[in-house]
């Protein structure tokens, strides 16, 4: 086998989604593996309110830092998948992954195993945030290092005057709702276009005027 034709065979193949955000507050999820990567995805959903159930014969120092609801110090069983919602499949070893992600299709449970797009009903993109803003990135599963790189692009973009902007829309969204009616007008689109431009001179109140008079003013 030539180079070229070995690194193809190496590429991963991309996984098709449909992006979606999860509510996850209250829900049970399970995280196999302790380690590092189990660590930080638990990570994720313990900072968003997840009863977050933790399985692996020995806790990593990360994870064990993580106000998790429980820890089991065992391998994985079948039965550890009562009454979850989603599970990590983090334990680094295929074999294992493998078994979490087929128990878990039997039970129409969603799966996202670290690493493993083949072994995911759920994959999870790089995320940015900053105030209001949830920006996700896939590559697919190809290549997640990109992604967290382009997510690092996009919170430098999300700076005071994107905050500002997206304040002062939702005050306006919420007056238009409040008068009964739609929201959904194109009009949002061309005074948006210049709203950062504005905000960031200095003149968040001219893009504020300009936006009630394009979606709100003169609608009854």
């Amino acid at each position: 086998m030539t180079a070229s034709l070995a690194s193809a065979a190496l590429v991963t193949p991309t996984v098709a989604i449909v992006p979606v955000g999860l509510r996850v507050e209250g829900r049970r999820i399970l995280v196999v593996g302790a380690g590092r990567i189990g660590a930080r995805k638990a990570a994720v959903y313990v900072e968003q309110g997840a009863e977050v159930i933790v399985v692996a014969p020995e806790q990593g120092p990360e994870m064990a830092e993580l106000p998790v609801a429980k820890r089991v110090c065992r391998e994985f069983v079948a039965e550890d998948l009562d009454g979850v919602w989603l599970v990590v499949a983090a334990t680094g070893d295929p074999e294992v992954d493998g078994a979490v992600f087929r128990e878990a299709e039997q039970r129409r449970i969603w799966c996202n195993a670290a690493d493993d797009p083949v072994h995911c009903s759920v994959v999870l993109p790089a995320v940015a945030r900053r105030g209001d803003f949830t920006v996700s990135v896939s590559t697919g599963g190809r290549s997640p290092a990109v992604a967290s790189w382009l997510c690092r692009r996009i919170e430098a973009i999300l700076d005071n005057a994107t905050l500002e902007v997206a304040r002062i829309s939702a005050q306006v969204r919420s007056e238009v709702r409040a008068r009964g009616l739609s929201t959904e007008v194109p009009e949002w689109a061309g005074v948006l276009d210049d709203a950062h431009t504005i905000v960031a001179a200095g003149r968040a109140q001219e893009f504020e005027t300009k936006l009630r008079a394009a979606v709100l003013d003169g609608r009854s």
